[in-house]
Formats: C-alpha cells, sequence, structure tokens
C-alpha cells in the first residue's frame, strides 16, 4: 500500500483556512463556502456514472445533481462529513474537503486489494479519522488515517485474528463497531491493540446489519433472535427478547429513530418502541442498494442502469418519496450532510445535489 498527498491546501482547508473555488463538473457548483455541521451522518454502498438527471417536480429542494469526483475506476462508498468526503474504490481510499477539490483528491491512499466484503459499512469516519476494510492476507483488516496525519502507512486497527471475517464497520460515540455474521466488536478508536470487545454474538444469523445515530446502535439478525435491535453506548448487548421490530434488513438512523428496509418497503420506529407496528414511508421500492438518515429526511438509492437516489422527508413522508437524481448508473452508496447529499455510481462517478 501507498499515501499519496495531492493538495497541499487540504490541512488548511480543516482548520479552517480559505479554500478557492472548486468548480465540479458541468454545472459549475461552487463549493467554496463551506458547508454547515450536519445533524447525522449516514453511509452505504457500491456505486455508477452519470451526469445527474432531477424531477422538475422537486427542484425546490434540491440542486442539480453533478460530479463531485469523476473517477476511472468507480467509486464503492462515500461516507460526507461536515468538513471532508471520504470515498472508497476499488483500490484505494480518497479524501476530499467538504469545500471540494476538482478532479485532485486531498490523500489518496492506495491498498492492494480492498474488502470484497458486502457493502455498505466497509467505509465509516469520525471527526478525525477514516476507517475502512480491506483485504489482508488471513482475511479482511481494518485500517485507519487520520485526516490531517496520514503520512505513511495507514494503521491496523483490528485484523482477522480479532475476529473471523469483518464484513462491516461502524464509528460511534470513540468507538470502532466491527461486525460479521456472528455478532458485533468493539474498540475505542485510539486503539485496542488488535483486541476488541465482543459486544453481542450470534451463531446463526446469516445477516448482520448495523447502523448508528446519538442514541447508541442498532443492529439487525436473521438469525434465531431475529429482528432489529438497540441499546445504548454503554449498555450492549441488547435483549434479545426485545427487538424494536422483527424487520430484518439495510437500516439508516438518526434522532433516535430507526429506518430499516423490509422487503421493498422503507418502516421507521422509534427507540421507544412501536410495538412491532413500524409506520410505512414508502412502498415498492426494489433494488434498494443503501440507505442514510439526517433529521429532516431518510434517504435511499435505487440500483441499476437507470439507477435513482430518493428521499422522504420527516416523520411521515408527506407527499410521497421525492426524487433527488434519476438516470444514475448503478448507484450503491449515499451520505448527507446538512448541506448536500453525496451518492456513489459504480460506473465513474461520485455524484452530489445542494440542498435547497
Amino acid at each position: 500500500m501507498s499515501l499519496h498527498v495531492t493538495n497541499r491546501h487540504f490541512i488548511r482547508g480543516l482548520v479552517g483556512l480559505t479554500l478557492g473555488t472548486a468548480s465540479c463538473g458541468p454545472t459549475g457548483e461552487d463549493f467554496s463556502q463551506s458547508v454547515p455541521a450536519p445533524r447525522a451522518t449516514g453511509a452505504a454502498g457500491q456505486g455508477g456514472d452519470a451526469t445527474g438527471v432531477k424531477s422538475d417536480q422537486h427542484q425546490d429542494e434540491f440542486g442539480e445533481p453533478f460530479p463531485f469526483y469523476t473517477s476511472s475506476g468507480g467509486p464503492l462508498a462515500v461516507v460526507a462529513r461536515p468538513e471532508i468526503v471520504v470515498w472508497a474504490e476499488s483500490d484505494r481510499i480518497q479524501f476530499c474537503p467538504a469545500a471540494g477539490c476538482g478532479d485532485d483528491p486531498a490523500v489518496r491512499i492506495t491498498e492492494s486489494s480492498l474488502s470484497e466484503a458486502p457493502l455498505p459499512n466497509t467505509l465509516a469516519a469520525d471527526g478525525s479519522r477514516a476507517y475502512w476494510l480491506a483485504s489482508g492476507p488471513d482475511g479482511p483488516a481494518a485500517r485507519s488515517c487520520r485526516f490531517t496525519q496520514c503520512s505513511g502507512a495507514p494503521e491496523t486497527v483490528l485484523d482477522a485474528f480479532s475476529g473471523p471475517f469483518f464484513k462491516g464497520l461502524v464509528v460511534a460515540d470513540g468507538t470502532l463497531y466491527a461486525f460479521n455474521e456472528f455478532g458485533a466488536f468493539g474498540c475505542p478508536a485510539s486503539g485496542c491493540n488488535r483486541t476488541p470487545t465482543r459486544l453481542f454474538g450470534v451463531y446463526d444469523s446469516g445477516k448482520f446489519f448495523m447502523t448508528a445515530d446519538a442514541t447508541g446502535l442498532y443492529m439487525g439478525l436473521d438469525g434465531e433472535a431475529h429482528g432489529t435491535f438497540h441499546c445504548a453506548f454503554g449498555s450492549c448487548p441488547p435483549s434479545l427478547f426485545a427487538p424494536l421490530v422483527t424487520t430484518v434488513g439495510q437500516v439508516a438512523a438518526s434522532d433516535g429513530n430507526l429506518y430499516v428496509l423490509a422487503s421493498t418497503t422503507i418502516e421507521t420506529c422509534p427507540v421507544t418502541g412501536c410495538g412491532d407496528a413500524p409506520t410505512a414511508l414508502a412502498s415498492d421500492q426494489s433494488n434498494v442498494t443503501a440507505m442514510a438518515a439526517d433529521s429532516s429526511g431518510v434517504y435511499w438509492t435505487v440500483g441499476g442502469e437507470d439507477g435513482s437516489v430518493l428521499r422522504c422527508s420527516l416523520p411521515r413522508c408527506a407527499g410521497g418519496p421525492v426524487t433527488v437524481a434519476s438516470g444514475q448508473a448503478n448507484p450503491v452508496s449515499v451520505s448527507v450532510n446538512d448541506g448536500y447529499v453525496y451518492w456513489a455510481n459504480a460506473g465513474g462517478s461520485l455524484m452530489a445535489a445542494k440542498k435547497l
């Protein structure tokens, strides 16, 4: 693996000095203004390329989609923070200030092979670091790098000897959580000598989904203990007899509300409980590849050659789902901050649309 730093303005941008105007894509979107801090961030997926088409019906909610970064290999996952956007490609991790960097990423970390674990959740970020799963000689390893001090080789936080075949990562409340079909493990973001604490163990789950918000962790598993569970930070594992919902599928969360994909319906349930009667927000949503949420809406991508990015306003999706972008070439990851929606199109571009 190697590290390539390509933009000397990157560190300056993170410490609050002025970045020059960056124009990305044919729309000439100006990223010179700082992006406000988001209430929550979410990420998921795998990705494709298109210039972006949006519904005229919703032009008052989002700006025209535009390429935030054009990739030769196709981005597979994206995470948006207030000050930075991080994305993964098949052989590299790249950082760019949220103010933009054109086609010159600030930091490029080349990996011999990123993890082939199912997306989403192979990429995560907090306020100071990026974390990702990369293939190692003995299985997937979790690596990390500071945004402002990414020199030399990235740190290996967890490896194959820390737990069997990690499938995904979530970082929240100062802890890196890694999960596989057998359960969830926690390691302080500062490190744990590659020896994480087992938080939640199951031995009959074919699938395991995880996300987090300010209230704690959400975990979905489809074995004997079937359902999606919640536990506050520091109080895991949750009770296997008290799932929030018996639905298991892709998840997102924000402000104490769970959003889960139940077959082709996106449902929601608060952490206070809903009596296993979640509220349906959007139905007939096939081939959903990723989900994210903030305090005002839940977002998802629909994959395929003619894919799309959609949003439901909260709390009840009044008026039905909003089309953020259509005509997208296999969008498979989505993330949000207060200023923009970002998604990864596997065929070439990392896309964005401004919230109006």
